[in-house]
């Protein structure tokens, strides 16, 4: 026998025994499979438990934390919402988990980004239990803080926000387009959204927030060139508790501006029964 066939032999041999090998190791892990499976579950049991425990010690923590804290409770109530004045009456309350004999609790707010601050004096009602009722405008934000003070020392709650401001600006949407046709004319899209699904605007009238007016201004080099009433020659309109909407759209002959809408510019002015004022301008050509 010739050594090609001597090491063909011993290649074909040492192929039969890998394969011996795979097929016994394959047997094994067969074997061991359901195994492996309890296993991986009561991992995936450890994790969940691991998960659990976690959830379990962030939420003694915070009750703790609560539980040290001087202030116990801190809310509000809106009292009414004047839209005529455009002020909003607020009642707070705070329960303190202790305070000095000497201590008075006061109650500070500013308006908007200022550095001005207003103290008041909150109202004692029983135990470690504070109140105070006040009236705001409501057209800026408000930041506000209680503090306990006596004559030697002074400590104060973390800021409490109202951005009641940034509600009532923000649940207008103005969306307006000005889309080219062809040499001789071009399309004019407004879509007004009026969202009132806010906890704070729920709080008062919903009526007074409603669309009061809607109009559309088209400028061609600083021309006007139309006017629309959006709320009568609205194509199509949604209102509910919770919100209304317009859909608006026009053509507009005009060659010269047709072929130049870099140069007109489309005003769209919104005010409500608040006597708030919500604008859009958009340009042409982009």
């Amino acid at each position: 026998m010739g050594k090609k066939e001597i090491f063909t032999g011993l290649a074909v041999a040492l192929l039969i025994g890998v394969n011996v090998y795979n097929l016994v190791r394959l047997a094994e892990l067969d074997n061991r499979l359901p195994y492996l499976e309890g296993l991986s579950h009561d991992i995936s049991n450890v994790g969940w438990s691991v998960t659990e425990l976690s959830e379990d010690l962030n939420e003694m923590r915070e009750q703790f934390v609560q539980e040290q804290a001087w202030v116990q409770e801190n809310g509000y109530e809106i009292q009414n919402i004047d839209t005529a004045e455009n002020t909003v009456d607020l009642l707070f309350e705070w329960r303190f988990r202790e305070l000095a004999d000497n201590e008075e609790v006061a109650f500070l707010y500013r308006l908007g980004s200022g550095e001005e601050w207003t103290e008041l004096e909150a109202v004692h009602m029983n135990g470690l239990n504070y109140s105070l009722e006040h009236s705001f405008p409501l057209g800026s934000n408000i930041s506000t803080q209680v503090i306990a003070r006596s004559e030697s020392e002074s400590r104060s709650d973390a800021l409490f926000e109202l951005d009641f401001h940034d509600q009532l600006s923000s649940r207008v949407f103005l969306n307006a387009n000005i889309l080219p046709v062809d040499q001789e004319e071009f399309e004019i899209h407004i879509d007004i959204s009026n969202n009132t699904d806010e906890d704070f605007v729920m709080a008062g009238n919903v009526e007074n927030l409603r669309i009061a007016e809607a109009s559309a201004f088209l400028y061609y080099q600083g021309e006007i060139l139309h006017e629309w009433d959006i709320l009568e020659g609205a194509h199509d309109s949604y209102s509910s508790e919770y919100s209304e909407e317009y859909f608006f759209y026009t053509l507009v002959e005009h060659e010269e501006a047709s072929t130049d809408l870099e140069n007109v510019e489309l005003r769209v002015l919104v005010e409500d029964e608040l006597g708030m004022v919500f604008e859009r301008v958009e340009r042409g050509g982009y």
